[in-house]
């Protein structure tokens, strides 16, 4: 690619979608640049570390997906495949392995890492 295209995408990315961007010399500048950022969010200002982002309205069928799409190994298609086979996100949590390898795009080991998900004690 050339320098123009991706100087117009970095542009495009900050105008556009309101992003900023960084540059650094290198790794350590790269690490120290982060370092700073985290504790300033985390220490200065006792936020804790977000795991999603980005909170824009849904409808419905949107926040169905976005619940079973955080499930381990399973992307849009797979999401919309269980919502199809179980109906609820209510019934996909209820479901037994076996029945989630049903589904088209789940496996046994898919299967286990989601209902290890959703049946663990969470740890603290």
């Amino acid at each position: 690619m050339s320098e123009k295209v991706i100087r117009g995408a970095i542009i495009s990315i900050i105008l556009d979608y309101n992003i900023p961007v960084m540059f650094s010399n290198n790794i350590e500048e790269t690490v120290d640049i982060l370092l700073k950022l985290s504790e300033r969010e985390q220490l200065q200002k006792k936020r804790t570390v977000e795991i999603r982002t980005g909170k824009r309205p849904m409808s419905l069928r949107e926040r169905q997906r976005f619940i079973v799409e955080s499930f381990p190994d399973i992307g849009p298609i797979t999401a919309e495949n269980l919502l199809i086979k179980f109906n609820t996100v209510e019934n996909i949590v209820n479901a037994p392995e076996e029945k989630l390898m049903e589904v088209d795009g789940i496996g046994k080991i898919t299967a286990k890492k989601i209902r290890e998900v959703l049946s663990e004690k969470y740890e603290k």
